[in-house]
């Protein structure tokens, strides 16, 4: 989405959107993100549309910690998978769980018959443990 600045964040009237599928791995989201940002930019290199008014709902949301990849002990598959493929970004904290000394990261999942996850695991001692 190009959005015209005002004085509030993220506020101000849309030029243009471009709709970004989010199946797949974070990376190949951040990949369409990039790819829909140059389309954006190629189209208003052209011409110039004229802004219209947001409306609706206004979300915000708070910035990550590390803490906020911690995967929950109770939890669907569908939200595991989620939570896990969203954050196998490079430089982002991967989900992880604690198992006593350790921290198991998550990576490259797959959903296997709808109740199974496949994925790399890195194994880490926690640090002062």
């Amino acid at each position: 989405m190009a959005i015209k600045m005002i004085e509030e964040l993220d506020a101000g009237p849309v030029y243009l959107r471009e709709p970004i599928s989010l199946l797949g791995g974070g990376e190949e989201i951040v990949l369409r993100i990039y790819q829909a940002i140059a389309k954006l930019i190629d189209k208003m290199s052209v011409q110039l549309p004229e802004p219209i008014p947001q409306n609706g709902e206004i979300y915000s949301f708070k910035r990550r910690t590390p803490a906020d990849s911690a995967l929950p002990t109770s939890a669907e598959i569908k939200y595991l998978f989620d939570k896990i493929r969203i954050l196998d970004i490079e430089n982002y904290p991967p989900a992880y769980i604690e198992y006593g000394d350790f921290r198991l990261e998550f990576t490259r999942p797959s959903l296997r018959f709808s109740d199974e996850i496949e994925a790399t695991v890195k194994i880490k001692k926690i640090k002062g443990t």
